[in-house]
């Protein structure tokens, strides 16, 4: 992964604006609706996604106990504690047993690790960088993406909402 991505973000997280270039899908849209007012689910995500891109510019990634000095508090907290071996043993063979409709319902209640997390976030590994998000009502976010592929896995960036107080994360853009 060029690191380009997460100069450019960097900077719209900064300024709140900043360049799209290079090849890619553009821009995939997503409301975002929350418990919490639009305004600090965008602060709260913003925040993570800057100690994101700095740490990746850095080239350096570090393990993830280290991450918990680096990431906000409230996002750490937010996140499910690792599974032992056995426990994720015991919940894959739990998982396999599941329909396709009680899957889905177990992942949309599941918290993420912050392990599990980390890892959709590495540079080789993440589809999906910030381009903007805007408030449209007083608990939805509009927010778009960038990403060089569709479909890209997003699980990763609906926990990130998540954990900031959203309810719920729906594509609104077919690429």
């Amino acid at each position: 992964m060029s690191l380009r991505k997460y100069r450019e973000e960097a900077e719209r997280l900064h300024s709140g604006s900043g360049p799209v270039t290079g090849p890619g899908c553009g821009g995939v849209r997503f409301i975002v609706s929350g418990s919490d007012e639009p305004a600090m689910m965008i602060r709260r995500v913003k925040t993570v996604l800057a100690v994101i891109d700095e740490t990746a510019l850095l080239g350096d990634w570090p393990q993830a106990d280290q991450w918990r000095s680096r990431l906000p508090k409230w996002f750490v907290d937010a996140c499910a504690p690792a599974m032992s071996e056995l426990e994720a043993n015991t919940w894959l063979i739990r998982w396999k047993k599941m329909s396709l409709k009680e899957r889905a319902a177990d992942e949309a209640s599941r918290l993420w690790s912050l392990d599990n997390w980390l890892y959709w976030m590495e540079p080789e590994r993440r589809a999906w960088f910030w381009l903007c998000a805007d408030p449209v009502s007083p608990q939805e976010v509009m927010f778009t993406v960038d990403v060089d592929s569709w479909p890209f896995p997003w699980d990763d960036m609906k926990w990130l909402w998540k954990s900031a107080g959203a309810r719920d994360v729906r594509n609104v853009t077919e690429v």
